[in-house]
């Protein structure tokens, strides 16, 4: 069974890169009506083939022809390959490559797009799978709230950025009239693509890692739609240090800044932990411990722990809540009845727990 999926792998793998090649040769034909690769060309190819086993590898398209419905594969690729335009471009500029003619980077991608959908869609007919959902329904619609002050914070980061870059690369706060048309549209990708991502949303910042993984993330987003702008509006009037550079420096600063937001906002509200094993004795012994666990909590609660319990976790994972207020009456639960644990090293307490009881 391995070696089996192992050679429908390789198949897979090298049919798109026939495609690619394919789509390539094509329009190098349509464009200057000769099969000769010049140095240019090549370069190209380079590109195309790196971004290529970057984006076969991201969204794991080796899975496309095996378990992949109908809907769900045709959105995959056109995610991917919408995702592959803006990496290609964003490695394009990043090598200073402007002179590139856009058909011969763009018009093989658009092309290997349809040769994609057209060889999937063939292929789910003669091979149907009777599951099928559409993407929007694969994952639940979450409202988020958006802190105004870390989007004031981050904006003010990135034209510090913007302002360090200039005065790196042009010894001075140097602007002319077409810059401020590539800063408006700088400013603007930053905006949409934050909100869109719901960047500056509490759930964001649960832990260093969702915080620090949501700045690259973006910031790559922002660098790879940019260079799309710039690359097909023949838009080159500031330089790579200016753009990217700024970017980077942009990430760097926003990263320290959401690992010091992220620690702060763990440290005040982290619950006390467990001390000794008699303080956790005493109060898995105590009788109001007893009657939490007993009890059957109907009615209304004078002091309800809902609210309490929201604030709690709605900063660390809204869905624990949302599943505990599903399957408990919090509104019948006394606040003054529960306390908060830190499960930080809860294994390790509670063998230690054991041991001395």
């Amino acid at each position: 069974m391995n070696q089996e999926v192992k050679r429908h792998r390789f198949y897979l793998i090298a049919g798109d890169i026939a495609l690619l090649l394919a789509a390539f040769v094509a329009v190098h034909i349509y464009k200057h009506k000769h099969l000769l690769i010049d140095s240019q060309d090549w370069l190209l190819l380079s590109f195309l083939m790196v971004t290529w086993s970057f984006i076969h590898l991201h969204f794991k398209k080796n899975r496309l022809f095996s378990d992949t419905p109908f809907l769900s594969g045709i959105w995959l690729l056109i995610k991917a390959n919408l995702t592959f335009i803006f990496l290609l471009t964003l490695v394009v500029i990043s090598f200073s490559q402007w002179q590139l003619s856009r058909l011969m980077v763009y018009g093989p991608l658009l092309l290997f797009t349809s040769f994609e959908l057209i060889v999937f869609c063939l292929y789910r007919y003669s091979h149907p799978i009777s599951t099928d959902c559409s993407p929007e329904a694969q994952t639940p619609h979450q409202t988020t709230t958006i802190s105004i002050k870390l989007l004031i914070i981050d904006g003010l980061l990135l034209v510090i950025s913007l302002l360090i870059a200039t005065i790196i690369k042009r010894g001075g706060l140097k602007f002319e009239p077409e810059h401020i048309e590539v800063m408006v549209i700088l400013f603007s990708l930053w905006l949409l693509i934050s909100l869109s991502s719901r960047k500056f949303s509490r759930y964001t910042f649960a832990s260093h890692y969702r915080a620090l993984s949501s700045s690259i993330k973006t910031t790559t987003m922002i660098a790879a739609g940019l260079t799309v702008i710039l690359y097909g509006l023949r838009l080159n009037t500031l330089s790579r240090i200016q753009i990217l550079g700024a970017l980077l420096l942009y990430m760097t600063l926003e990263s320290v800044v959401f690992y010091l937001y992220v620690s702060w906002r763990k440290y005040s509200s982290s619950p006390q932990d467990i001390e000794d094993s008699t303080e956790a004795r005493n109060l898995t012994q105590s009788e109001t411990s007893n009657d939490f666990i007993l009890r059957d909590f109907s009615g209304h609660a004078v002091e309800p722990v809902k609210q309490k319990l929201q604030h709690a976790l709605e900063f660390f994972d809204f869905e624990i809540f949302t599943f505990i207020d599903n399957n408990l009456n919090l509104d019948g639960i006394e606040r003054r009845e529960c306390d908060l644990l830190s499960t930080d090293e809860l294994s390790l307490r509670l063998s230690n727990l054991k041991d001395r009881v």
